[in-house]
C-alpha cells in the first residue's frame, strides 16, 4: 500500500506525494513518467547553484584546475634554471639539443665513445660524409638521378666501394681492426680523418633508390630477401 505524505509534489504537478527522495525532495510518484511534470533534462546539476548556497559546488572548487580562459597554463620549469632547480640540471645533461634547420645527422653518437661495435664504428663515419661528400655531389648532378631523372628518393652511390676505402685507411694509419677495443681516441680520430680525406667527388654519383639497388650488388641481394619475405607473408 503506497504511504501518502502530507505534502505536495515538489515537481509542481498539484498532487499528493507519496514518495521521498534522498535530496529531500518529494514526488507523486516513485518513477520518472509516473508525475506528469517530472521528465528527464541534460540540464547539468550544479546549473544555478554557487559555492556559497551548494556545499558540493564550494568542496570542488578548493580543487577544480582553473581553465585557459582564467589563468593561462604553464610549464612547471618555467622560469627555472640548471643553477637554481636539481631537476633542471639533471635533465640538461641528457638532453637532446634541436634547431630549426639543423638536419636529423647532427644528432649522433660521438665516434670516440666506448662501447660500440666495429660495424657501428664504420657506420659512423659514413654518417660524417653528408656535409663533405654526399651534399656536394647532390648538388652537383643538381639533385637528379643520373640514370633515369627522378628527383625523389636521392642517394649517392660509391663508385669504389666503401669497405674498400675503409680498408685503404686503416692500411695508411697502420691500425688492425682486430685489435679495435684497444684503439685510443686519436687512433679513431686520426681513422676518421683519412677516411673522409679519401672520399672525392669524382667518386660518388647521385642515384635515385630504385637505380642504386640495380646498381650495387648488396643491395640487389637485400631487396630480393625483402621481397621474398614479403612473398611468404
Amino acid at each position: 500500500m503506497k504511504q501518502t505524505l502530507n505534502k505536495i509534489c515538489d515537481y509542481g504537478c498539484g498532487q499528493q506525494a507519496i514518495h521521498q527522495f534522498k535530496n529531500g525532495k518529494v514526488c507523486c510518484s516513485k518513477q520518472v513518467f509516473g508525475c506528469p511534470s517530472r521528465k528527464f533534462s541534460n540540464q547539468a546539476w550544479n546549473k544555478g547553484l554557487t559555492k556559497e548556497t551548494d556545499e558540493r559546488v564550494a568542496r570542488y572548487t578548493k580543487v577544480m584546475k582553473k581553465t585557459k580562459s582564467e589563468k593561462e597554463i604553464s610549464a612547471w620549469n618555467k622560469g627555472l634554471t640548471k643553477e637554481t632547480d636539481e631537476r633542471v640540471a639533471r635533465y640538461t645533461k641528457v638532453m637532446k639539443k634541436t634547431k630549426k634547420g639543423v638536419p636529423n645527422y647532427k644528432k649522433r653518437k660521438d665516434i670516440t665513445t666506448d662501447g660500440i661495435s666495429t660495424s657501428q664504428f664504420r657506420y659512423l663515419i659514413k654518417i660524417r660524409l653528408y656535409t663533405s661528400w654526399v651534399y656536394p655531389i647532390l648538388k652537383r648532378d643538381n639533385f637528379i638521378c643520373q640514370k633515369c631523372g627522378n628527383h625523389n628518393n636521392l642517394e649517392v652511390h660509391h663508385i669504389k666501394p666503401y669497405r674498400k676505402i675503409f680498408t685503404e685507411a686503416l692500411l695508411i694509419c697502420n691500425l688492425d681492426i682486430v685489435n679495435y677495443c684497444k684503439w685510443n681516441k686519436n687512433d679513431k680520430m686520426s681513422l676518421e680523418n683519412t677516411v673522409i680525406n679519401l672520399h672525392k667527388l669524382d667518386n660518388g654519383i647521385t642515384l635515385c633508390k630504385k637505380c642504386h639497388g640495380e646498381e650495387d650488388e648488396k643491395r640487389k641481394q637485400f631487396f630480393k630477401r625483402k621481397n621474398n619475405k614479403r612473398r611468404k607473408r
